[in-house]
């Protein structure tokens, strides 16, 4: 739907806002473990949360948490597992 910025939303614009957003997930929750140790480091609501806070790339999250890469990302020189809890 098309604003310009100094539009104000009616009450029937709010509702079919409403109706876009049925159904919208925020986000699966990860977990990150120690490559080596198992042991957990990190946890956070979604990928998105996890790539911000930690400075990664959500696609290469995303990517080891399905199974695609065995770690994504190193800190302090340890690797990273992410998993989907």
């Amino acid at each position: 739907m098309f604003r310009y910025t100094h539009d104000k939303f009616t009450a029937s614009d709010k509702k079919q806002l409403a109706s876009n957003n049925k159904g919208f997930k925020s986000g699966k929750p990860v977990a990150g473990y120690s490559f080596d140790t198992g042991a957990e480091l990190f946890r956070f609501d979604s990928v998105t949360k996890a790539a911000k806070a930690l400075n990664l790339d959500s696609h290469s999250i995303s990517s080891c948490a399905s199974g695609k890469y065995k770690y994504s990302g190193k800190i302090d020189s340890v690797k990273i597992v992410w998993k989907y809890i």
